[in-house]
């Protein structure tokens, strides 16, 4: 490792979250067959302090599809949408 990612607490055999994601605008929402919901959404990478250190850009936000289902303790993520 380099001085520069030994000092901001890199580990070697370890991974580094250099970003995590984050909701931008949800721009849909529409019922479906079975009490399933389909929320359209868009979403982007959102860099973490590592990120800068280790020289990551994230890419352009994106459009996802998640469906959700209500439950008795709310609603459910049955497929976030994520590729």
């Amino acid at each position: 490792l380099t001085p520069k990612g030994t000092a901001a607490g890199v580990q070697f055999d370890t991974p580094i979250d250099v970003a995590t994601r984050e909701v931008v605008e949800v721009t849909g929402v529409r019922a479906e067959r079975g009490g399933i919901v389909a929320v359209t959404y868009t979403w982007r990478w959102k860099p973490t302090s590592m990120a800068e250190v280790v020289g990551y850009k994230p890419p352009a936000p994106k459009e996802a599809t998640a469906r959700l289902r209500k439950s008795d303790a709310g609603w459910v993520v049955e497929d976030a949408g994520l590729r």
